[in-house]
């Protein structure tokens, strides 16, 4: 006897979460996704900055020696004339812009879909609206 009560205590705990409705995982959302990652490759590209930063100016030096070893190798007559130097420099603000703008609109697409979601609600007629 005491099987059956059990038996009949999980079928009706089953068919009630059944019949709720369920929420769909926080993993399963695209923009969790976006969220995580851009977030972490804000975390990445600060923490990289001083090396990207340091990596790019030696590029830089070396891109204006070669610049300098050509032009000097081209005109051997005037070999101490210095040409001006562009400067190029490559910076990381772009980046931080486009994570940034990714890293918000997930957020934002996030919370819209996981706190301001509306649900359908069903309205069943009461005793009361029998009356009209």
């Amino acid at each position: 006897m005491e099987t059956a009560t059990v038996i009949n205590t999980e079928t009706e705990n089953s068919t009630t979460a059944a019949n709720a409705p369920t929420r769909p995982k926080l993993v399963e959302s695209v923009w969790f996704w976006c969220y995580l990652f851009s977030t972490a490759a804000l975390i990445i590209l600060f923490s990289m900055q001083s090396k990207i930063n340091s990596r790019q100016k030696n590029e830089q030096r070396n891109y204006q020696a070669r610049q300098q070893t050509y032009e000097n190798m081209t005109r051997p007559d005037n070999p101490t004339k210095l040409t001006q130097k562009t400067v190029y420099t490559v910076t990381t603000t772009f980046l931080f812009i486009v994570l940034g703008i990714a890293f918000a609109l997930s957020w934002f697409m996030l919370c819209r879909q996981r706190f301001f979601k509306r649900t359908a609600i069903a309205i069943e007629p009461t005793s009361s609206s029998k009356h009209l």
